[in-house]
């Protein structure tokens, strides 16, 4: 029997194929909400600044934020997204100047109408979540098997990475104040694999945890 929750993400997001995203989170549809926030997040910032980068002729730059766009939108199902930044990305690295007007028009439409869609969602009535186990100390011995966990689904750039960094934010952890996890909070939130990677190997290091 399907679950209404998926078949109303279903319908109410046209442009994303939300039972491929959600095989990637072991359906967890909390994480996807929360996911999908913080991509509208990162539209909001890109259909702000995508223009005047592009303008002021600063291509690098622009090639950098689409391309981790286009790897978040692939990781929630956002392909109507997908196509037009893999398209945007293409016309920018071969310097086609005269498609960069019409091109930008059609992105910042699929931007909108995306930024509609996924709003319309979120103020839907959310599942309940459920309820947080009760705060115990943790083990550095936990604390390592987690970040290990992490590495591991990071170097396989697997969505449900999420989660298992959502366990380690849950953990009372002595090191969630070290810069290094903040860095390392800030990919996972942009589902930037490479960096999270990074800033999870400099907290290990920094921690004399062997991933």
């Amino acid at each position: 029997m399907r679950d209404p929750q998926l078949d109303r993400l279903v319908k109410d997001l046209p442009g994303f194929d939300v039972v491929a995203a959600l095989n990637r989170l072991n359906n967890n549809v909390a994480c996807y909400r929360e996911l999908l926030g913080d991509l509208c997040t990162n539209l909001d910032a890109a259909l702000s600044a995508m223009r005047p980068l592009i303008r002021s002729g600063e291509i690098k730059e622009a090639l950098i934020r689409l391309h981790s766009l286009k790897g978040m939108c692939a990781n929630l199902g956002a392909t109507a997204l997908k196509r037009v930044f893999e398209k945007m990305e293409e016309v920018l690295s071969t310097s086609r100047e005269s498609q960069y007007e019409r091109l930008m028009t059609r992105m910042e439409q699929t931007i909108q109408q995306s930024l509609a869609d996924i709003g319309a969602t979120l103020q839907t009535e959310a599942p309940p979540a459920l309820e947080p186990p009760p705060p115990e100390a943790a083990s550095e011995d936990l604390l390592a098997e987690t970040m290990k966990l992490l590495a591991g689904l990071l170097d396989q750039k697997r969505l449900d990475a999420v989660d298992v960094f959502k366990r380690l934010e849950s953990l009372p952890n002595p090191h969630a104040s070290r810069p290094e996890f903040g860095k390392l909070a800030t990919a996972m939130r942009r589902l930037d694999y490479e960096n999270a990677r990074k800033a999870l190997t400099v907290l290990a290091a920094s921690t004399n945890i062997v991933l």
